[in-house]
């Protein structure tokens, strides 16, 4: 398969979910990114977020989609690290 092909990803921002069109070499960075910017989080600094699984694991935003398992369809969850305020 190519890691080119285009996915889509819903990810739920602070309990807001939006879908992310994306490739497996894309980084999750870029994923969260676009997520944020699309559902207008006050909060931009990735620092201050965390990205996990619908299992709860916690993804790092430098691994590709395609090495965190991800494929099409797929939800991850985007929520600000505890005591982080907007």
């Amino acid at each position: 398969m190519s890691n080119d092909k285009k996915i889509v990803l819903t990810v739920v921002v602070g309990g807001t979910p939006t879908k992310v069109e994306t490739n497996l070499n894309a980084t999750l960075r870029s994923v969260a990114e676009k997520a944020i910017n699309e559902t207008h989080q006050a909060v931009k600094d990735l620092n201050r977020w965390e990205m996990t699984s619908e299992s709860g694991v916690v993804l790092t935003f430098d691994s590709k989609v395609g090495d965190a398992g991800l494929k099409d369809g797929d939800t991850v969850n985007l929520n600000l690290r505890t005591g982080v305020t907007g």
